[in-house]
């Protein structure tokens, strides 16, 4: 027994101190998709945007920071997603699948083959939709649309 022991000791030393990221309390991990990479983002619970102008409807939406601190770069998703699909679907097929989603309304963009812009209820369904299609396969990319903060020089 006391063998075991002394193994399970040295062995611990031998792996270095585990460390563990201090969370801040007042932000929850997510993510989202930005092309095919993974972004880490952050859910500020205390703040909420809210949202007007550019054809938007006043509506509140969730803040996330850019890294696990409340005074990062925030970014806050529109109520929208913007979804390319993939170079070989026909426009025919693009909007069966979108009315087939039951998006509230899409448009199709001015750049990019396949390029367009739906809308959700809310920043947050962005966020959560947005992943799942992406994950889902059947398209290039799928990202929520943001609106960033910026600092001028």
């Amino acid at each position: 027994m006391k063998i075991l022991i002394l193994m399970i000791l040295i062995s611990s030393a031998w792996a270095g101190p585990v460390r563990q990221k201090k969370l801040n309390t007042n932000l929850t991990r997510h993510y989202w998709y930005d092309g095919e990479v993974k972004r880490e983002i952050w859910l500020h619970a205390d703040a909420v945007s809210s949202l007007k102008g550019a054809g938007l409807k006043e509506k509140s939406n969730p803040v996330f920071r850019d890294q696990n601190d409340p005074q990062a770069m925030s970014r806050t998703p529109t109520g929208h997603i913007i979804i390319t699909f993939k170079k070989e679907w026909s426009e025919t097929e693009i909007e069966g699948w979108i009315l087939n989603q039951k998006f509230k309304r899409s448009q199709k963009l001015d750049f990019g083959k396949n390029v367009y812009l739906v809308e959700v209820n809310s920043g947050m369904e962005a966020l959560e939709r947005a992943n799942l299609i992406y994950q889902s396969g059947e398209v290039s990319s799928a990202s929520p649309d943001w609106r960033q903060e910026v600092e001028t020089k």
